[in-house]
């Protein structure tokens, strides 16, 4: 065998390895990738009502003072919308709301540290947004409780109550519900 046939049957076989390892790694990061096509016209509808929140909203707390409850953001060229609940409390936490093809969804920074993810396809009635569990990172053990649940009632341009719903192994334990108002209205 001369030394050219020695050089094309080394070159043929770097580049099926190289095919090979692009294959893999192509193949291991489709498992990871959830391609989705243009949001439907129904997603989009009520991630635009996400979108027509921002601004600051009050709330009462406990003792009966007013206070900022949440600051919503749009961000990311108009792709998210960033909510943080009780800003510069001890309880801050963080939502983030964005478009996922059929479906809108948000992730709930906890300050429980876990973060729950939940999906809304479809409205439960013209002002209200209902978001289902999806999933949950960084939850460290099954009894360590997690919002699972969200909704949205939109009850004008600037009144809205949020509804929160909390699970522990799978199953509904507590409820929470905030009153908001936009603030200058």
């Amino acid at each position: 065998m001369n030394n050219t046939m020695k050089v094309r049957i080394g070159l043929v076989a770097v580049l099926l390895a190289v095919v090979g390892i692009m294959g893999c790694a192509a193949s291991g990061s489709s498992e990871r990738v959830r391609v989705v096509g243009p949001a439907t016209p129904q997603a989009q509808a009520m991630f635009d009502q996400i979108k027509g929140l921002a601004g600051t909203w009050e709330m009462t707390d406990e003792s009966g003072q007013r206070m900022t409850g949440a600051i919503y953001r749009v961000v990311s060229a108009g792709s998210a919308v960033c909510e943080r609940m009780f800003p510069g409390s001890d309880h801050e936490m963080i939502n983030m709301y964005h478009l996922d093809g059929d479906r809108v969804l948000v992730t709930h920074y906890c300050a429980q540290g876990n973060q729950p993810r939940m999906a809304a396809r479809s409205r439960a009635s013209a002002n209200l947004i209902a978001f289902e569990p999806e999933s949950v990172t960084n939850l460290v053990a099954s009894d360590i409780e997690y919002m699972a649940r969200l909704e949205l009632d939109m009850t004008d341009a600037d009144h809205i109550t949020q509804r929160w719903q909390s699970m522990t192994r799978g199953e509904p334990t507590s409820h929470v519900e905030f009153r908001l108002t936009r603030l200058g209205s």
